[in-house]
């Protein structure tokens, strides 16, 4: 009977010893520690909520390059200052988390987006451009997955300022925005899916609505200049039909009752205007693409490259009316593929720039233009052979061409060319050009935004050349090359005058 009782005593104790043993080890498990030093070093701190920094300490706050787990499957990796994200850093949004399949990718200052960035939901719109306090403000382009695409000014998240939307069918509207509404000056484009297409609509808005003066073109050449309110015209105005005839009158309802007609004798005005009209249309379109490389994975990220492309994109656009194409962190195939499509798009009177910024590699009788790849300054399988892309250019079935560079460019002399001219405006820089203390941009970029916008009429890339020689002379060398046919010109910048 007492060996029994020994027994259960003995078994007892140890059920006892194991209990203690659970509590205390769940006990640990909970508890917040640290493996390292969490004080001023590198070390790990496991939160018992689940969340887990493994990085740089400093005073007893993450502070340098760290990664932060949360407990619902988010991941932070970047910089840290003082225990708050703040320098560059990517947020991978966990399963668990509610923006669950989201990310950003860029500058951060106090824990919130704050500077450059991309951000991709998790339906793959992507957004890229300037932040501030967590909401797009700025610069920046969004592009969503049904083929929509707006760049241009943004303020708290809303359209705001002068952009840029598109529509997959191409209907555009290029102008003023407030809170996402269509207001003040503005062109509105139908695409091919209309039953308008080809008609447009230039001049003043109101709530998503023409109001004011405007002036509409219909696909057939005739055009109204009047007065409209909430999308419909009202009052008096001028109709010219597509022979010239310009009939004076009012709008009733959808009706024009004309009261007035001229034949086609136009004024010297008119006589002026027209040979513009003429001139711009034996022009052609001018095209533009614009490549920055800045994501690198091995090379190190490029801050201002988005800033210096979403700035010339702009005033491309909006101040020499070109057809904009905005390329971040292409890939080779993709870059020639936009090369190929412009070959079989663009006419003998089209014209097309382009524009790169990024890491580059000079190599004897090449230059390669660096993709995100890249394992190093001289890795040209990752990169792009401006001798090929010179090469391609040059049987191009257009007017001008012209390729602008902050980096080194092949340009071997050549007599045989299809375009009536090619110019490159490039330097003998193989790293991207540093930030101008004095400015957001980049040097070189910086320079080119600066002419471009004190221009006032017509600028020759030979004149841009020489301008940026001249300002960037102590730092890089600009260097200028033209393939030009006799009797032909180069590229010229014509500013729009509204």
């Amino acid at each position: 009977m007492q060996v029994i009782i020994h027994q259960s005593k003995i078994i007892f104790y140890r059920i006892m010893l194991c209990l203690f043993l659970s509590v205390s080890m769940s006990a640990m498990v909970l508890a917040d520690r640290c493996i390292g030093d969490c004080e001023n070093g590198l070390g790990t701190y496991q939160w018992k909520s689940g969340d887990k920094y493994t990085g740089h300490w400093k005073n007893g706050k993450q502070h340098g390059d760290g990664q932060l787990q949360l407990a619902d499957g988010s991941q932070y990796d970047g910089d840290w200052m003082q225990g708050v994200k703040t320098g560059e850093g990517k947020l991978v949004f966990g399963r668990r988390s509610k923006l669950a399949g989201e990310s950003y990718d860029g500058q951060w200052l106090n824990d919130e987006y704050h500077g450059t960035g991309t951000y991709v939901w998790a339906n793959k719109n992507l957004y890229v451009g300037d932040w501030k306090n967590n909401a797009m403000h700025g610069q920046g382009t969004k592009s969503w997955v049904d083929g929509r695409e707006y760049t241009g000014s943004w303020k708290q998240d809303k359209l705001h300022g002068y952009g840029v939307y598109r529509l997959s069918d191409g209907t555009t509207y290029r102008g003023d925005w407030v809170g996402n509404k269509k207001q003040g000056l503005g062109e509105f484009i139908f695409g091919k899916n209309s039953q308008w297409f080809g008609d447009r609509y230039k001049g003043h808005w109101n709530q998503d609505k023409k109001q004011g003066k405007g002036q509409y073109f219909w696909a057939n050449g005739s055009w109204f200049v009047g007065r409209w309110k909430n999308d419909k015209r009202v009052g008096m105005g001028k109709y010219t039909n597509e022979s010239g005839v310009e009939s004076y009158g009012e709008w009733q309802g959808e009706r024009f009752i004309a009261i007035k007609k001229k034949s086609k004798q136009l004024s010297s005005i008119a006589l002026i205007n027209q040979s513009i009209h003429q001139a711009n249309q034996s022009k052609g379109i001018s095209h533009a693409l614009v490549v920055g490389n800045n994501n690198y994975e091995q090379l190190g990220k490029l801050p201002t490259i988005m800033r210096d492309i979403n700035r010339i994109g702009f005033i491309l656009e909006k101040d020499y009316n070109f057809i904009l194409k905005k390329k971040f962190n292409i890939k080779k195939s993709a870059f020639f593929d936009a090369i190929n499509d412009y070959k079989k798009q663009l006419t003998e009177q089209d014209n097309l720039m382009i524009y790169y910024s990024g890491y580059a590699y000079k190599s004897e009788g090449d230059c390669f233009w660096l993709l995100k790849k890249a394992n190093s300054l001289s890795d040209t399988h990752n990169g792009i052979s401006t001798k090929r892309l010179l090469n391609q250019l040059m049987k191009f079935p257009v007017n001008k061409v012209l390729l602008i560079t902050s980096h080194c460019f092949a340009s071997k002399k050549q007599e045989n060319h299809s375009v009536n001219s090619l110019e490159v405006i490039s330097t003998n820089q193989n790293k991207p050009m540093i930030k101008n203390k004095k400015s957001l941009y980049s040097l070189f970029a910086g320079e080119l935004i600066n002419q471009l916008q004190r221009n006032t009429h017509q600028l020759t890339a030979f004149q841009l050349s020489h301008y940026l020689k001249s300002v960037l002379a102590l730092r890089i060398n600009t260097h200028y090359i033209g393939f030009i046919k006799p009797g032909h010109q180069g590229i010229g910048f014509l500013k729009t005058v509204e």
